[in-house]
């Protein structure tokens, strides 16, 4: 067995029995889709159990949930992830990236973390396309360090129609 799929109204449970089976010989990286919408839990299970591309719609679950359940999952995988909940935080954000190949929809209320995070989530051509942040659910984003300039402020106000909360380090009124 190389390849299974699990179609809309079958069951998870079956699947997992089928790849955790020790008498069933398959590949070891027996690719898996799901068609379904599935737990977390469930999803890491089946990325523990294979090293193939795991296929799935993940149920919508903060960012901090998603990140320390899904701890087998992999950057080849295809994870639909969407982040809901009051905060998620950038760091959080940034190792959900790692653990999927798709675009992961953030719908969090609030985003926060260092400037480099945030960077990574708003900003950085490389990995910023790896979130659609376009929400309008995202009503703030607070940045964490000490204190940042008007111009590493800005570059994140420009990324989300959400309120931006920093401590601005001291500059000329022109600049501010």
């Amino acid at each position: 067995v190389t390849t299974i799929s699990v179609d809309t109204g079958e069951s998870v449970a079956d699947l997992v029995t089928v790849l955790a089976a020790k008498t069933i010989a398959k590949a070891a990286n027996v690719a898996v889709t799901i068609d379904d919408a599935i737990s977390a839990i469930q999803a890491n299970t089946i990325a523990k159990l294979t090293a193939g591309v795991v296929t799935a719609t993940v149920a919508d679950a903060s960012a901090s949930y998603l990140n320390s359940t899904l701890k087998d999952a992999k950057a080849t995988d295809a994870l639909t992830l969407t982040v809901i909940g009051t905060t998620a935080t950038a760091a959080d954000l940034n190792a959900l990236d790692a653990k999927t190949k798709e675009v992961i929809t953030v719908k969090a209320t609030k985003i926060e973390g260092t400037l480099a995070d945030l960077n990574k989530v708003f900003v950085d051509v490389v990995t910023s396309a790896h979130f659609d942040t376009t929400s309008t659910n995202i009503k703030n984003v607070n940045i964490t360090d000490k204190t940042v300039t008007v111009a590493q402020v800005n570059a994140i106000t420009s990324e989300t129609t959400g309120v931006v909360t920093a401590t601005v380090a001291a500059a000329t009124a022109a600049t501010l």
